[in-house]
């Protein structure tokens, strides 16, 4: 039973992570570079809240937990079949594109809105 929800988890991590990068890249070519720069570091850099309780938040061990945690946990065990393989990166509100954008994070999961002007 255990073995058939990690396959489930993989499924779906393998489709939110080709969803992530081709909405991020416009383009598969950019996609694959970012891709090859995450696996040759090793790590996935996820940008998130950090203090959000029930989307990304740590405890006072310093363990991370929440939704947001959970897709980027996802998404690591997608292209390095460990979900340990994730930096957290809290980023704040209103500079939360600019990690992104900057190549400080790989993936931004945190609160934001999908709007066509940010399309644009």
């Amino acid at each position: 039973m255990k073995r058939i929800g990690e396959l489930q988890m993989k499924r779906a991590a393998s489709r939110i992570l080709i969803f992530i990068f081709l909405s991020i890249s416009g383009s598969g070519a950019f996609g694959q570079a970012t891709l090859d720069a995450i696996k040759a570091r090793g790590i996935l850099n996820c940008g998130v809240s950090g203090e959000l309780i029930g989307f990304s938040m740590q405890d006072p061990q310093a363990q991370w937990s929440g939704l947001d945690v959970d897709y980027c946990r996802a998404i690591a065990a997608a292209i390095f079949n460990d979900t340990k393989k994730v930096a957290f990166v809290p980023v704040a509100t209103k500079d939360r594109f600019r990690p992104l954008q900057g190549g400080e994070v790989d993936v931004l999961l945190r609160n934001t809105t999908w709007t066509s002007t940010r399309d644009t």
